[in-house]
Parts: structure tokens; sequence; C-alpha cells
């Protein structure tokens, strides 16, 4: 009853080797530890490894491989700013458009619909930008991204804040016989 188990490929691993082996060990890894309170990260790809990398020296609290639904979202990382709130990054690796081209896959768009019909608010990391940034300029970008979400968060709280209290009750009027 606590066993997961993973149906094995018909398709073979790609041209990079076992990349779908070392995910479905990865997802094992994780289902198996997750009531004992430990996190295993699971990576969709090398650029996904990456993002992750540049958030941790960056001080981003986050975990790869969160299950929403019937899909693991890639990077899901905490507001600094507003803690009940989480930021979603999804990435769009170069495996996942159609050759010479800047256009998704059918089953990666299809994915990000899925995704925000669950209510979740997708942040794009593309591979077509991602490449030419230096290490640097990937912290700065990824950095730049948090903060924008971390301000839109904020503005939306304050938002609500403001609303409930222009809700507030109307005051009692005194009986009058």
């Amino acid at each position: 009853w606590g066993a997961v188990t993973l149906p094995t490929s018909v398709a073979p691993d790609g041209p990079k080797g076992n990349e779908r082996a070392e995910m479905n060990l990865s997802l094992q890894l994780k289902s198996s530890t997750a009531g004992g309170g430990k996190q295993a990260d699971v990576f969709s790809s090398d650029m996904h490894r990456d993002v992750s990398a540049c958030l941790t020296p960056l001080g981003v609290d986050h975990e790869n491989g969160v299950l929403a639904g019937p899909y693991l979202l890639d990077i899901v990382a905490q507001d600094m700013v507003t803690h009940s709130k989480r930021i979603v990054f999804e990435i769009n690796s170069p495996h996942q458009y159609f050759e010479g081209t800047q256009q998704l896959t059918a089953d990666k768009r299809l994915r990000h619909r899925m995704i925000g019909r669950l209510g979740h608010k997708l942040h794009m990391v593309n591979a077509a930008e991602w490449k030419k940034l230096s290490t640097a300029a990937k912290m700065t970008y990824m950095l730049k991204l948090q903060q924008t979400q971390q301000d839109e968060n904020a503005k939306d709280e304050r938002q609500k804040a403001a609303a409930n209290t222009s809700r507030s009750p109307l005051p009692v009027l005194p009986l009058t016989s």
C-alpha cells in the first residue's frame, strides 16, 4: 500500500544517456522519503538543475518537482515578503521546442494550460534567453523574476486589505420606539 510504482518507459533514453532513468529514480526517492520529512529534488533537465542552482545562493527557499494534479511543477519558491504565497517557475528547456524554432511543443503548451487551470501562475524561464546569459547574469535574471512576483503579491495583499477595510460593517442604529 505504501509503494509507488512507475511504469517502465517504452521509448529508450535520449541521446544524452539515461536522463529519464535518473528522473524516475529521483521521483521514486522523493515519494519514498515524503513521509520521513526529507526532500529529494526532481529535475526535468540540466537547465532546470542550473536554474535551481542559481536560486540556492540567492537564499530563495524553493523545492523542485512539487506535485500539482498529474504534473510535477518545476520549481516552487517561497515568496520572501508575503510568506503565504508561492512563486512557480516553469523551465522551458531546449528539448521542449520544435527543432529550429522558438515554438514550444504541443505537450508543453498543454502542460502550461492545465497547470494554469489548476490555479497556478507560471513564470517562464526560456532556453533561448537562458543560454545567452553569463553565470552572474543568470543570478540577476532569477532575482529580478523573484522580486517582480514578490512585488505583485504584496500589491495584491494590500488591495485585499483595502477592500476588507472598505467593507467594514455599518454602525448600529439605536432602536427608537
